[in-house]
């Protein structure tokens, strides 16, 4: 996951440990190589369901 407000971010890792959340998907091919994921299948928008 991307999400680079800090509060939200923190609130997103603690619902989803499992997950990896950065803070920034302007530098989404750096974290994925670091992460060891070779390519995405898919991007998933959350911003049309933010209040």
């Amino acid at each position: 996951m991307f999400e680079q407000d800090p509060l939200l971010r923190s609130k997103l890792g603690q619902h989803y440990p499992e997950a990896i959340c950065c803070p920034d998907a302007a530098h989404m091919r750096q974290e994925l190589e670091r992460n060891g994921i070779p390519q995405l299948d898919a991007v998933i928008s959350g911003l049309p369901f933010y209040r």
